[in-house]
């Protein structure tokens, strides 16, 4: 098995690639993202915020639409940035727009803060008690098979799974040399 073939069982039984390609400031996702299905990668990870989907969901399409691989065989991560928390359904059908796809197999809360966007450069701060109950629905509507949380502490996590009728799956954390988040094991 290659590295690019290796996965992890959730919490939920699904299988998630351990390797995969991040589309954070990536140009020419459309390509970029094609040639990687083409070359193995099976997890596919953007967001809104990154502001390529719709190129992220050009890429998928064509290696489906050549063959190289089916929408069941890809894992498909995208996140809620903190302005659409207020509506995360909303955020999320307008992802699976963009991405050209009808479900994504993880949806993440991209930063554990909430804000609704309240006018004039305002924003009123959200509860994850508040927000998480909408992430659930996402699940129950078929949007997404999984949910989960990025860049949250072990006290956000404490926290969600207090209360979470639908534990997260992951806590996908953004780290590498020029972002090394030491305090978020605290």
């Amino acid at each position: 098995m290659t590295e690019s073939q290796k996965r992890i069982k959730l919490n939920n039984g699904l299988s998630c690639p351990l390797l995969g390609i991040g589309t954070s400031h990536m140009k020419n996702a459309d390509e970029v993202v094609y040639q990687s299905i083409k070359d193995g990668t099976r997890l596919i990870d953007t967001a809104s915020r990154y502001n390529n989907e719709v190129e992220v969901g050009k890429g998928i399409k064509k290696a489906i639409d050549e063959g190289i691989i089916k929408r069941e065989d890809l894992f498909v991560v995208t996140k809620c940035w903190i302005t659409d928390k207020e509506d995360p359904e909303k955020a999320l059908k307008s992802s699976l727009e963009r991405l050209n796809l009808s479900y994504v197999d993880l949806y993440l809360d991209h930063y554990p803060c909430g804000k609704d966007y309240t006018g004039e450069n305002k924003f009123k701060l959200l509860s994850i008690r508040e927000i998480w109950p909408k992430f659930e629905k996402l699940v129950e509507l078929g949007l997404t098979k999984s949910i989960g949380v990025s860049n949250y502490n072990v006290q956000n996590l404490l926290n969600i799974l207090s209360f979470a009728k639908i534990k997260p799956v992951i806590n996908e954390v953004e780290f590498h040399p020029y972002l090394y988040q030491k305090n978020l094991k605290n």
